[in-house]
């Protein structure tokens, strides 16, 4: 699928909204549902605040790229980093139930989206998120 809008931010916490926002418009504008904006954007936060805090350890400066696509069947979107790769079999789930301040994001990006893939390369890393549309 070829990405109609990409941006970049640098790894700052404080960013995390503004790239929400521009995917909310994008999504507003392609007819996208509240629900399937909503689980977009949470898990586009949640993706960006792993990378800020875990693969930047919360140092700023850093580019991170997000490239969006939305068609009438689907959301996807790619967020490319240069970071500290992280192997998703190290994270160790922590039930959704269990209170508790963080350590949800991977989880929440896995129950709200229907297809997550994150690739780690020598040079960073790239997390791919799909939303069906309607499902």
């Amino acid at each position: 699928m070829a990405f109609s809008d990409t941006c970049s931010i640098t790894s700052e916490l404080e960013r995390i909204g503004d790239v929400r926002h521009w995917a909310r418009l994008h999504a507003h504008a392609e007819g996208v549902s509240a629900p399937d904006c909503w689980a977009v954007e949470l898990a586009l936060g949640e993706a960006l605040a792993n990378v800020i805090r875990h693969g930047y350890e919360g140092r700023g400066g850093f580019q991170i790229q997000v490239g969006l696509a939305i068609d009438a069947s689907r959301i996807e979107i790619e967020v490319r980093d240069t970071a500290r790769p992280f192997a998703r079999d190290s994270v160790i789930p922590v039930p959704l139930e269990v209170p508790r301040t963080g350590g949800y994001g991977l989880q929440l990006i896995e129950e709200v989206m229907d297809v997550v893939e994150y690739i780690a390369g020598e040079s960073g890393g790239l997390l791919r998120m799909v939303k069906l549309r309607n499902a």
